[in-house]
């Protein structure tokens, strides 16, 4: 954007053909969808023709504003992907260690990111808490132990990375509405 505001500016300067100016434009507009489709593997090919349509019949500011529309629109989708996989990537390292004491911080410094910023991108991006998330996850796992084996439930909390059965007994029945043997109870019942 810096490179073709400088363009922008240069052109007043110089007596270029507004030929040549479309044709500049173009140029800076394909190579940039080109390191796009390169960096994020998302091609489409109706965004570029559309562009090429778009400045064939224009002119001056309204030429440099549609470049400048286009260029930022494959920024923002660029800096949108990048984020997502920052998130997918605190999600599998999330998953990986369930059992583990899981934190904001370990998982920022698996991603070299600090806290507060991958704290600040999880809630932005998923619309959930990173604490929340995991938990989440650890209920979600504990309900599938609760039903589908026969462990005890301080075996249960410890798998799900809960090393105090009460904590793992409060933030259950917060979740669920019910404990977790009561959980395993009523489950049990249903199925039966």
């Amino acid at each position: 954007i810096h490179i073709f505001d400088r363009f922008c500016k240069a052109t007043d300067s110089y007596n270029i053909s507004e030929k040549y100016i479309r044709k500049c434009c173009y140029e800076l507009a394909t190579a940039t969808y080109y390191a796009y489709v390169c960096n994020s593997g998302k091609e489409s090919e109706e965004l570029i023709n559309s562009f090429m349509k778009a400045i064939m019949n224009v002119s001056g500011e309204e030429l440099f504003d549609l470049t400048r529309q286009f260029l930022l629109k494959l920024l923002v989708n660029q800096e949108e992907n990048n984020l997502h996989e920052i998130i997918n990537k605190a999600k599998q390292y999330i998953n990986e260690h369930l059992s583990e004491d899981v934190s904001v911080a370990s998982i920022a410094s698996s991603l070299y990111i600090t806290p507060n910023y991958l704290s600040r991108l999880f809630k932005r991006v998923t619309g959930e808490g990173c604490n929340e998330y995991i938990v989440r996850k650890r209920i979600e796992k504990a309900k599938i132990l609760l039903e589908t084996t026969n462990l005890k439930t301080y075996k249960i909390a410890m798998s799900v990375g809960y090393n105090d059965t009460n904590y793992f007994s409060l933030a259950f029945k917060k979740s669920t509405g019910m404990s977790p043997t009561k959980y395993r109870e009523e489950y049990l019942k249903q199925s039966s």
